[in-house]
C-alpha cells in the first residue's frame, strides 16, 4: 500500500520535472528532504535529458536542486522542533506536571540519534550525501535543537555536493545511452551486403582461429615486436 502511494508521488514529481524544469527539480528535492524517500531518483533520471534537450542549462538545474534540498531540510527541521515542543505541552497538559527539558531516557538510542550525537553539526553535511539519511536527518536535528545557522550551512554545502555529483552522473549516463543508441541505429541502417560481408569476415576469423591453429601467444608476439624494433634501430 505504501509502495503504491510512493509510486504515485514519484510519477507526479516526474511529470512536474518534465513540465516545469528547474522548478520541478526543486519541488522533487524539497519533497525528499521533507520525508518522501527516493524522490531524488527523478532528478538523476531526468537531469541529463533536460540538459541535452536544451530545456535548461547546468547551473540553474544545480541551483534549483540545492535550493530544494536546503529549504526542504529547514522545513523538516522546524517540524521536528515543533513536534518536540508540542510533545512537551501535551505531556504537561495530561500529566499535570513539568517535565525535564532533557529527552527521555531510553534503553537503546536509534542509529540516527547516535550518528548526530557523535558527529555533531557536521553529521548534517555527511547525511546530505546519501538517500535515506538526507530524507530523515532534519527531523532529529530539529528535535535535538541543533544550531539552526550551522544546520543550514552544512545542509546547503552537502546538498550542493550531492547535486553536483548526481547531475554530472546523469549527464554522463545520458550521453553514454545516447551514443549507444546512435551506434545501434547506425548499424541497423546499413544495407544488407554490409551485414553479409561483416558476418562472413567474423565467421571466417573464428573458423581460422579454431580449426587452423591460428594462435600466437602474447609473449611471443611481444618478443617478435622487440626484435623487429632492434633490427630497425
Amino acid at each position: 500500500m505504501l509502495g503504491d502511494y510512493l509510486s504515485i508521488i514519484l510519477e507526479f514529481l516526474g511529470q512536474m520535472v518534465e513540465r516545469y524544469g528547474a522548478l520541478g527539480i526543486a519541488a522533487a528535492m524539497f519533497t525528499e528532504s521533507l520525508g518522501v524517500p527516493f524522490a531524488s531518483t527523478v532528478v538523476f533520471l531526468s537531469a541529463g535529458s533536460l540538459i541535452y534537450s536544451g530545456k535548461i542549462t547546468f547551473w540553474p538545474l544545480f541551483g534549483a536542486s540545492t535550493a530544494g534540498i536546503t529549504l526542504g531540510s529547514i522545513a523538516g527541521y522546524f517540524l521536528g522542533y515543533v513536534s518536540r515542543a508540542m510533545g512537551h505541552v501535551i505531556k504537561l497538559t495530561f500529566r499535570g506536571r513539568r517535565l525535564s527539558r532533557k529527552p527521555p531516557e531510553v534503553k537503546k538510542k536509534s542509529k540516527v540519534w547516535q550518528f548526530i550525537e557523535h558527529y555533531g553539526s557536521f553529521s548534517v553535511f555527511m547525511a546530505q550525501l546519501f538517500g535515506l539519511t538526507r530524507t530523515f536527518i532534519s527531523f532529529p536535528a530539529g528535535i535535538m535543537k541543533m544550531n539552526l545557522p550551522l544546520f543550514t550551512v552544512y545542509t546547503a554545502l552537502g546538498g550542493a555536493l550531492f547535486s553536483l555529483v548526481s547531475i554530472s552522473l546523469s549527464i554522463l549516463l545520458t550521453g553514454v545511452v545516447k551514443a549507444f543508441y546512435s551506434y545501434i541505429r547506425l548499424l541497423l541502417h546499413q544495407p544488407a551486403p554490409v551485414w553479409i560481408v561483416t558476418i562472413a569476415l567474423v565467421a571466417g576469423m573464428i573458423w581460422l582461429y579454431r580449426h587452423l591453429g591460428w594462435k600466437v601467444p602474447l609473449d611471443k608476439l611481444i618478443d617478435r615486436g622487440k626484435s623487429w624494433l632492434e633490427r630497425r634501430m
